[in-house]
């Protein structure tokens, strides 16, 4: 018998378990590394143009927003510049590579009747393209839902102060009448009615709303997401009810619970906000409360008291499990007066005290991005400030506004965007939240205010073209 050969490669433990051990190795210091710090930054590129579309109507009646690789567009042709009514047109452009045809165009005429051009156009991730006309007077408006994939829609008679919102998770369109009197859901894909209830409903917002972008020029940042599956009906008796936002159907065992303030249909002068399991119910006057119930039981679990003297501007999340609250001294309810102003941080599961508070003179918003707090003022010049997770100031970026990309990187511009403050010849910065680095993009000529972005592509109109580019591989 001859001497036995040497042992194949696939039989020789030795080389294999040294690089499993490797694998398994990598995976456990990334796992352990993710856990620490689970908000990962992106890099950021070179500002890339990916090309541009001209439209011959005006400024003022055209819209943009981006949605992952493509940008929808809309755009009212009204014959005259003194009308919003005509034919709206809606185009999907990709932005993978350079700009060609668009996927689809999908045109709408109102009949007469003007485009509501304070509410433009809305696109919902997963959910679709949202455009609403009022009514003439001897007709009703309508509301539009357009099918991202193929511009497919369907349409819904609307009154001109009827309240929609796309709630994607949930497979709904939730209209409400404008008295705050009713609520009906309907099918996210055809339009019919689902359920209804007398009443106005809140729909809960969840922490990964908070993963989207948040533009620049808009103080609420989770505008498109409608990522929650519950919401709170509040009836004209001020009776609080968590429902399902599919079906409709009462959860919570069963319990309700009374609020503070006026109900359904009335001017409560109060806030009321559903986020994460909580619902919290803010007084708006000098000496103000935030009473919060948990949605599990509609119990009520902590009451704040604002400061001595001061009312509130707003309140929103500002982090996973955070509330931000802007407020001033004084009973103006705009705070116009910039008078002791400042932002107060809750925590979530027992806001009875702050987590801290700072005073901000021009305070324009603070955004959850991840588990920072970014905070944009506007006094003379614009300021970005970064705060960690205790309320200590990580960075600040003055001269710049700020808006998120995602939930560990941002977008800087060298100025406040919306304003006369300064003219629309921009620098670019990308900024990384966690690490403070910063990545110079390039020069825009756009007015920022009319610009939507996602994580990876920025797309802007104005000068009679929309204009397209690419800052992330």
């Amino acid at each position: 018998m001859p001497p036995p050969g040497p042992t194949p490669w696939y039989k020789r433990p030795k080389v294999v378990v040294p690089a499993a051990a490797a694998v398994v190795l990598l995976l456990v210091i990334g796992g352990y590394l993710l856990l620490r710090n689970p908000y990962q930054e992106r890099g950021f590129d070179s500002l890339k143009a990916v090309g541009s579309v001209g439209y011959s109507h005006g400024d003022d009646k055209t819209w943009i927003q981006v949605v992952g690789d493509t940008a929808y567009t809309m755009e009212i042709d009204s014959g005259d510049s003194y009308s919003s009514s005509g034919t709206a047109t809606v185009r999907a452009f990709p932005l993978s590579g350079k700009i060609g045809k668009p996927k689809w165009t999908k045109r709408f005429d109102s009949g007469g009747s003007d485009w509501d051009t304070d509410w433009g156009m809305r696109v919902y991730d997963g959910g679709g393209v949202a455009i609403r006309y009022g009514s003439d007077g001897d007709t009703p408006g309508r509301f539009y839902l357009i099918r991202l994939d193929d511009g497919s829609s369907w349409h819904s008679d609307a009154g001109n102060d009827d309240y929609f919102d796309v709630e994607v998770a949930a497979g709904v369109v939730v209209r409400q009448a404008s008295d705050g009197s009713k609520t009906t859901a309907l099918g996210l894909t055809d339009g019919h009615p689902k359920w209804h209830a007398q009443g106005l409903l809140y729909a809960e917002s969840t922490p990964d709303d908070l993963d989207r972008p948040a533009r620049f020029d808009d103080s609420w940042p989770m505008h498109g997401a409608g990522k929650g599956t519950r919401g709170v009906l509040l009836d004209t008796d001020n009776n609080a009810t968590l429902v399902d936002l599919e079906t409709g159907h009462q959860l919570a065992g069963g319990n309700s619970q009374r609020l503070s303030g006026g109900g359904a249909g009335t001017d409560s002068a109060s806030t009321r906000l559903v986020y994460h399991g909580f619902l919290m119910d803010m007084t708006g006057t000098a000496g103000f409360q935030i009473r919060a119930y948990s949605l599990d039981k509609l119990d009520q679990k902590w009451v704040y008291h604002g400061g001595s003297g001061y009312t509130p501007d707003w309140i929103q999340p500002c982090g996973e499990s955070l509330l931000c609250i802007k407020e001033h001294r004084g009973d103006t309810t705009d705070g116009s007066a910039e008078k002791g102003v400042r932002l107060v941080v809750l925590k979530l599961d027992d806001g009875s005290t702050e987590a801290w508070h700072k005073d901000v003179k021009g305070l324009d918003g603070a955004i959850g991005v991840g588990n920072r707090v970014v905070v944009t003022a506007h006094d003379d010049k614009a300021t970005t400030t970064v705060y960690d997770k205790d309320g200590d100031v990580q960075d600040t970026q003055p001269g710049t506004d700020a808006a998120r990309v995602d939930d560990a990187t941002m977008l800087l511009a060298n100025g406040v965007v919306g304003t006369d403050e300064t003219d629309p010849n921009w620098t670019m910065t990308g900024y990384g939240v966690q690490s403070g680095t910063t990545k110079l993009l390039g020069p825009l000529a756009v007015d920022l205010s009319s610009c939507e972005f996602s994580d990876a592509y920025l797309a802007c109109s104005g000068d009679g073209k929309f204009e397209f580019w690419r800052f992330r591989s």
